[in-house]
């Protein structure tokens, strides 16, 4: 390909990748990894949280990936359309993109699919909750939170003390977000609308082994249920093609 050939005129270092891994699904392949050892993360325990999920299924006959799928395809009483995920963590905002890619391009195709959707805790629920309460009740939630206490800038005490603000003096900006992710959660409970939480303890090289992994065979696994194939994308190659027409 182009890019080869253009490492192979500058004699830089090629590391091969395997022709039957595609973009979104590469994430545990040397393309997720080569850059994650530059960067100095514990590439070792990220492969440990991904085993470990993937151990359950396979050999514990743990079957909750495919909680998700059933949902979807046999919702009774429900008119499911959208998948939405709410990470309460600026570190999961880049995962957040990630699983749109990795949910969109394998399940939307034949005229079938759900819809995903990023929301970013806490700055949507600014700009999205008011539809998503009071809007149809076309959506399915994942909150995907940690524990934020502590953690931040402290507000200042002074200034805020003797004010209706009084309320945030001396806490943290984690724990606003931290009383921000348990209100919204608890509005959605009490409002009977269809979600989980999935809990990451910390978000480290670990847990987003496990986070990844998971989302990767609940993806397959939906796409089985909805009788798609998982590992291509035909509408996105034409508008390569037509890109590259169009450059020509």
């Amino acid at each position: 390909n182009p890019l080869r050939k253009i490492g192979d005129n500058n004699n830089c270092i090629i590391v091969n990748h395997e022709k039957d891994i595609g973009g979104r699904y590469s994430i545990f392949s040397n393309v997720g990894i080569l850059p994650a050892l530059i960067a100095g993360l514990d590439i070792n325990q990220f492969y440990k949280g991904a085993s470990e999920i993937f151990d359950k299924i396979i050999e514990d006959n743990y079957y909750d990936h495919a909680n998700l799928a059933e949902l979807f395809t046999f919702q009774t009483n429900l008119d499911l359309k959208n998948n939405v995920i709410f990470t309460y963590s600026d570190s999961l905002f880049f995962y957040g993109k990630w699983y749109l890619q990795l949910w969109a391009e394998s399940i939307g195709k034949d005229n079938k699919g759900i819809t995903p959707i990023h929301s970013v805790g806490t700055t949507d629920q600014h700009s999205q909750l008011q539809l998503y309460l009071a809007g149809p009740r076309d959506k399915f939630f994942t909150f995907i939170t940690t524990n934020n206490s502590g953690v931040g800038i402290k507000m200042n005490e002074r200034i805020l003390n003797n004010t209706e603000l009084d309320y945030l003096a001396g806490k943290t900006m984690g724990d606003l977000m931290q009383a921000e992710q348990l209100a919204t959660i608890q509005t959605f409970k009490k409002n009977n609308f269809v979600f989980r939480e999935i809990n990451l303890p910390l978000i480290n090289e670990f847990t987003m082994g496990q986070l990844m992994c998971l989302s990767i065979i609940e993806t397959i696994t939906a796409c089985a249920f909805f009788e798609v194939n998982p590992f291509d994308q035909p509408a996105v190659e034409e508008g390569k093609k037509l890109t590259k027409q169009y450059l020509s």
